[in-house]
């Protein structure tokens, strides 16, 4: 029997995917990445569940002040070299070496430059322990850019097995360990702790899966295409940034770490079903939509496929997610964390375009268009900083600052997320309408799951209560159970591409 498992290395004839063989390898992916994304949203609610109720809101609070910085820096330490190892049509094994040795220096320089910055911190937030916090997060940054060129070589190749593998085991790993620290009373460090054990299991995990190992550096001739496609993603993410960030930024500057924690992590909530699928899924898209970006019946084509599965799982966590947010939180946390119930209800509202707007990078990279994608995500952050601004405005009349900013990340991404996509797809020629159509289905199969949910909650609070764990289940079973019945067809139809895949046929 033929496997028609990429070969792992940099280039080679095994590692040019087309046709049939490109499609077999982007449905084996998404498969391997829907079943992560299950796993991966089961095990990190586990996890939270347990740290919220070990460790104070105020502690989380303190992490978070320090994550935007560290989030600013790793768009520097790799500017965008690891997307060139999996966009590039083909790229030689000193190339890669160049872009490793790159990265890593990179990594060293400014994990000294965050430790520098811990006392700024500190002074900025008003909070002495800053100092030390940000000193001891800094050396993450060299551990993860370790494994960057590995992931990207993995997914350069289609190997997300390994590549899924890896990552439950690293959350998995980190989680325990930060359990236990936390079981043990180390508070916030508990967190950091968690992030040096994933990261390490993680990168460890990749070395293990690629076997491509980094040769001497040598001074490349021909880097000069690499570094200007690299210098447009960082840009690009930097812009990003900006509109994930601000908000953070701004309340815990205004409000404290109380309040930033119990913001930060409902957000965090809210992101968590659109990165649990949309990380490993983008690590199918760019390579499928690369390796097939000279063909653009076939780029199309994979492109409304993706715009389907991202539809079908991200409408139903929109709705759902809205619905049971105050049950999911005390469940998860306990009566300390309810606060953030309100919150995450006005944020969950923004899963329902926020898969598309992550979507887009992709399409706009696997084309080589990072000067349009720099364009749309300086007018995306523009947009959010707006919205985000007004709704602290509005937030802080009514003495409600962080539930002004929630509401308006969420209305801003809604709004702006149409004129976006429409922009994004003029550049990847797809029709506009041809894409909205790939929605209809389970958008309206998301309306009716909500319909269905909000019926059982008002029924239930005339004749029965249940434990909040009990209900948040029975809600979970509830949507799971009607959105599969009004969806089935949308499901059918992805089931029957990963048996096809599995019998050896062409999929359709």
């Amino acid at each position: 029997m033929q496997n028609n498992e990429p070969r792992s290395g940099v280039d080679g004839s095994a590692t040019k995917l087309a046709g049939d063989a490109l499609n077999r390898a982007v449905r084996r992916g998404t498969g391997i990445a829907t079943t992560a994304h299950i796993a991966a949203q089961l095990l990190g609610l586990a996890v939270l569940a347990a740290l919220y109720r070990l460790i104070e809101p105020e502690q989380f609070g303190l992490l978070a002040m320090i994550l935007p910085l560290l989030a600013l820096v790793q768009i520097f330490m790799m500017p965008g070299l690891n997307i060139v190892t999996v966009q590039r049509e083909t790229i030689s094994d000193a190339q890669v070496s160049w872009l490793f040795w790159v990265n890593l220096a990179l990594c060293a320089a400014l994990a000294v430059l965050v430790a520098a910055l811990g006392p700024l911190l500190a002074w900025f937030y008003q909070r002495s322990e800053l100092t030390s916090l940000t000193a001891a997060v800094a050396g993450t940054i060299v551990v993860t850019g370790l494994g960057a060129q590995h992931q990207a070589l993995l997914e350069r190749h289609l190997r997300l097995k390994p590549l899924a593998t890896a990552r439950l085991a690293a959350q998995l790993v980190g989680g325990l360990a930060a359990v236990l620290a936390a079981v043990a009373g180390w508070g916030v460090w508990a967190l950091i702790l968690q992030l040096y054990v994933a990261a390490v299991v993680l990168g460890g995990m990749l070395w293990q899966f690629e076997p491509w190992r980094p040769s001497r550096p040598k001074r490349q001739q021909d880097v000069a295409q690499l570094v200007r496609f690299g210098g447009f993603f960082t840009a690009s993410s930097l812009m990003f940034y900006l509109a994930q960030n601000v908000d953070k930024v701004l309340i815990g500057w205004a409000a404290g770490a109380a309040v930033l924690g119990l913001y930060s992590q409902a957000f965090n909530l809210m992101m968590k079903p659109v990165y649990l699928l949309m990380t490993p899924l983008a690590g199918v898209m760019l390579p499928g939509l690369s390796r097939a970006a000279a063909d653009r019946e076939a780029f199309g084509r994979l492109l409304l496929a993706f715009t389907r599965i991202i539809a079908l799982a991200m409408m139903p966590a929109g709705v759902g997610l809205f619905i049971v947010a105050p049950e999911l939180i005390l469940a998860l946390g306990g009566p300390s964390w309810m606060a953030a119930g309100p919150l995450l209800r006005a944020l969950s509202v923004a899963i329902l375009a926020q898969g598309f707007v992550n979507m887009a990078g992709s399409v706009y990279t696997a084309s080589g268009l990072t000067g349009r994608l720099l364009v749309a995500a300086s007018a995306l952050a523009a947009c959010i900083t707006a919205g985000l601004g007004m709704g602290w405005f509005v937030g802080q009349h009514y003495e409600r600052p962080a539930m002004g900013v929630a509401c308006g990340y969420s209305l801003t991404i809604l709004v702006i997320a149409g004129p976006y996509l429409a922009y994004c797809l003029q550049a990847a020629g797809v029709g506009f309408g041809d894409w909205l159509r790939q929605l209809r289905r389970p958008v309206l199969a998301a309306i009716g799951m909500g319909i269905v949910l909000l019926a059982a909650r008002a029924t239930a609070e005339q004749t029965v209560r249940l434990p909040a764990v009990a209900w948040l289940i029975t809600q979970l079973v509830l949507g799971a159970a009607s959105y599969g019945l009004l969806a089935r067809g949308q499901i059918r139809w992805v089931v029957g591409q990963f048996r096809l895949l599995h019998k050896g046929e062409k999929p359709v």
